[in-house]
């Protein structure tokens, strides 16, 4: 494999880890919010279970949004301090890794 092919398939391989990156936190807002409200369903009606035709009774779209953007804002604080490290140089990365410089 030349030098070409590799960069082709690292950013085909960069290409699905940002889409499986952007499909994580999708799943963790979901499930985040989805927790959060069965938890006011079970302070409220005492019930462990609910189905999802009764989650209007709790849905609150403001403390949804809030949850989100908090998760958001933890992710993306998360994803620029990687950055931050990460636009040190190949010899910090290698030093963080164990490598001597």
């Amino acid at each position: 494999m030349n030098f070409f092919e590799a960069q082709d398939t690292a950013r085909r391989t960069t290409s699905m880890l940002v889409v499986l990156f952007g499909l994580a936190v999708i799943i963790l807002l979901l499930l985040s919010n989805f927790i959060v409200f069965e938890y006011f369903y079970f302070v409220e009606f005492g019930a462990l279970t609910f189905s999802l035709s009764q989650l209007n009774l709790v849905f609150d779209g403001n403390l949804c949004v809030v949850i989100s953007a908090a998760i958001v804002g933890f992710v993306c604080l998360g994803s620029i301090y990687k950055l931050v490290q990460l636009s040190a140089g190949g010899s910090v990365i290698a030093q963080h890794l164990g490598g001597i410089v």
